[in-house]
């Protein structure tokens, strides 16, 4: 059998082409141009489906996004690399086109994982609206495109595809990196042969059952043998979930006379979820005696003879099943076990600030620029579930390990900055005027007064407590924004030991009032409401070090962590150029939250705010997690308030928007649980010993007759330390106790006797 060759065009309008590599369809596929168009016509379809587009400008501003993707042409190369049918010379690939279908990843999973290589499929993709399907295949010998289409077709359970897509040099548009499915790279690329789907000649004509690999059918269509296959994770994660659903344990599903009936419960929900032949391989795992005997096969077969139509449209508990398994997230249970993946479909405001970094650093970033974000408003609250006002204050510290990237939030957070720099500009040159010419006056002399309004909101990393407050007053209600390389140079700020710098992050968080009172003339005096964001890296030990005095007095609560993965043998991550067409880019959003005043409410943000406490009271009870539920409380603050903040920046609520802000919530847990959570949970124990009881009468413990080694041993136990004599002498002078003189016992005296 023939390589395939195929070529791939950056602009339609003018399509010239090039013959696919690897790192051309990569290039293609990873451009910030093909995630912004995908994500744009995801919006229009969305918009499309509410109602907010009429049908004609529904497709016409389609088509305007699908101008700006890459294409590829499947079916065909050129000889001359312009797309054209005088010169296509064929591939041997055939390009199967499902539109106009929402269940597009649900239809892959249900009908085409498990048999790519069966099937020849080389490429599955979602389409650029992520309302269709790709499917790439080795064209069985003997068919055209269209017959090889109409067998594919059936393949998929005779489901509708575009039958226009026959032609060799028809172009498709590419996607970006997160709608493919599944590609067998060598095979596509050309680097070793295609191996098609195998067709009895017979059959090739009318598109009969085909004989494949590990299956072989009559022409009535019934199996005979169907050889299990290799089940996926996301199969054996459903069917857990599904065996938990249905109340049975592992015992009734392998025990003789419970084991038949046991399975055809999990049946029609497995059905739906996996090919007969993976299920077949899921039993061989989970029910290993009971899935080689005749009676399991063909309770299988028969079954998805009769009843499976991978049609039919999911139920609520296969959707669930569904959402699940294919976040990768498994359940609720392991969701703090791996850091949770980002969603596939950003807030555009999101998407174009992580634009610019390697994708290693986007978690990061994604959450980072929230205090620099906020830091634009000024007098915005925000109402929240228990009707008191919040504002926008985030406080967020990326802990990694060194040389990992940290300074990645330093160039996005900068541009963010850029408009508020410029109006600090103005008023530290009006300072430095006002220092000048105190310095020109003798010591004598009268100092001319501190000029007015010198509001700088960026404060520099080089702070003392005094500079603090006087920026603080001088910014008059507006938010100061800090970012500092290494988060012990906070101890700057401290007054009287390092805890007071927890106070601080604690009535930053609050709003709370912040200042200090001197008696000297030239002394700073002052106090606002505490407006500070800030970012903040450190490496993993110091960072631990720093908060270790913080972590029972409620202050990680309030602080946003967010990390980074640092492998070992990557290539160094290249950050793209923040240009005018970024600032450009971004100038609406930033508009946006500067023109922001007063108290913004948004039902949609309280149903968010309602579903976050709902998952994470679920995780902590699974996890029987009480500091996990502690930590939570403020973390749903938090990302209901980045939430908010992309609501004002966007100028509307989003999908997206709530996605990210759930994902972000987890994200943040997943960190502070990462980090601090074995010590945390032990400091917390130790604070529930505290408040469940009182001074411990440690001589109730005793028998009425013990010894210095049996008082030794309760006081251990009590977590005291080992001053047992003290504390015995002690007794004896009170005459709670007596010493046995002939033996050395003490001896209970008085009412401490049981029997007096």
């Amino acid at each position: 059998m023939a390589k395939a060759r195929f070529d791939i065009g950056r602009n339609i309008r003018r399509p010239v082409t090039q013959q696919a590599t690897r790192q051309l369809f990569w290039q293609a596929v990873d451009d910030p141009q093909t995630g912004a168009a995908c994500a744009e016509h995801q919006d229009l379809w969305e918009g499309y489906m509410r109602g907010e587009l009429a049908k004609e400008e529904y497709e016409e501003k389609r088509k305007e996004v699908k101008m700006r993707l890459w294409f590829a042409t499947y079916q065909a190369t050129f000889s001359d690399h312009y797309k054209h049918n005088e010169t296509a010379e064929d591939s041997h690939l055939t390009f199967f086109d499902v539109d106009h279908r929402q269940d597009s990843r649900e239809l892959y999973v249900q009908t085409v994982m498990g048999h790519e290589k069966e099937w020849g499929i080389v490429l599955v993709e979602l389409s650029a609206s992520g309302q269709g399907l790709h499917v790439v295949f080795a064209r069985p010998d003997g068919m055209t495109n269209q017959q090889a289409q109409r067998w594919m077709s059936e393949r998929l359970g005779g489901i509708e595809y575009d039958k226009g897509t026959h032609e060799l040099a028809r172009a498709t548009y590419m996607v970006m990196r997160d709608y493919i499915l599944y590609i067998d790279e060598p095979k596509l690329f050309g680097e070793v042969e295609l191996e098609p789907a195998v067709v009895r000649s017979e059959e090739a004509t009318r598109f009969g059952k085909a004989t494949t690999s590990g299956t072989e059918q009559t022409t009535k269509g019934t199996t005979e043998v169907t050889d299990a296959t290799a089940p996926s994770e996301m199969a054996l994660k459903a069917f857990d979930l599904f065996l938990e659903r249905s109340g049975l344990d592992m015992g009734a599903l392998n025990a003789i006379g419970t084991r038949h009936n046991s399975l055809k419960m999990l049946l029609p929900d497995l059905g739906q979820m996996m090919t007969e032949g993976e299920l077949l391989g899921v039993l061989a795992l989970k029910m290993p005696r009971y899935a080689n005997e005749q009676d399991c096969r063909r309770l299988v077969h028969d079954f998805y003879a009769k009843y499976i139509d991978t049609n039919r449209p999911l139920s609520v508990a296969q959707k669930e099943v569904f959402k699940t398994i294919s976040k990768g997230g498994g359940t609720k249970e392991g969701l703090m076990e791996a850091e949770p993946p980002m969603p596939r479909r950003l807030p555009k405001l999101i998407q174009l600030l992580v634009s610019k970094e390697p994708k290693i650093y986007h978690p990061t970033v994604a959450n980072a620029v929230f205090p620099s974000l906020a830091a634009h408003f000024v007098g915005v609250n925000f109402p929240y579930i228990d009707n008191t006002m919040r504002e926008a204050t985030f406080m967020c510290c990326t802990i990694a390990p060194m040389s990992s990237g940290k300074s990645c939030v330093d160039r996005p957070v900068e541009r963010i900055l850029k408009d508020i720099r410029e109006r600090d500009q103005l008023n530290i040159n009006r300072e430095n005027e006002w220092k000048q010419q105190c310095k020109t006056r003798g010591s004598n002399k009268e100092k001319p007064r501190r000029p007015e309004g010198l509001c700088i909101q960026v404060m520099d990393s080089d702070m003392t407590n005094a500079a603090f407050v006087q920026k603080l007053v001088d910014a008059g209600g507006k938010y100061l924004f800090t970012i500092v390389d290494e988060v012990e140079l906070f101890y700057q700020l401290k007054t009287s030991g390092t805890k007071s710098v927890g106070k601080i992050f604690r009535l930053a968080f609050d709003n709370k009032p912040y200042g200090q009172v001197r008696v000297g003339v030239d002394s700073v005096s002052g106090s606002m409401p505490l407006r500070w964001n800030w970012n903040a890296a450190t490496t993993v030990q110091q960072g631990q070090h720093f908060f270790r005095s913080m972590k029972a007095d409620g202050t990680l609560s309030r602080i946003n962590f967010t990390t980074i993965k640092a492998e070992r043998g990557i290539d160094i991550p290249v950050h793209g150029i923040y240009d005018e067409q970024f600032d450009g880019d971004l100038k609406p959003y930033i508009d946006r939250l500067n023109a922001a005043n007063g108290t913004i409410d948004c039902p949609q943000g309280r149903k968010l705010i309602k579903r976050m406490l709902k998952e994470n009271a679920e995780i902590a009870d699974l996890a029987d997690d009480e500091l996990y539920e502690r930590l939570s409380y403020r973390a749903v603050v938090i990302a209901w308030l980045k939430a908010m903040t992309l609501f004002v920046a966007e100028g509307q609520w989003s999908k997206q928007i709530e996605e990210f802000a759930v994902w972000s919530m987890h994200y943040d847990m997943w960190c502070k649980m990462m980090f601090f959570g074995e010590e945390m949970r032990q400091q917390m124990q130790g604070e529930e010993i505290r408040m469940e009881r009182g001074p411990l009468n440690m001589l109730r413990l005793l028998p009425d007759r013990f010894t210095v080694h049996d008082a030794l041993q309760v006081r251990l136990s009590n977590g005291r330390d080992n001053r047992v004599m003290p504390m015995l002498n002690t007794w004896r002078r009170r005459g709670y106790v007596d010493v046995d003189a002939a033996t050395g016992v003490y001896v209970k005296a008085g009412p401490w006797r049981k029997n007096s």
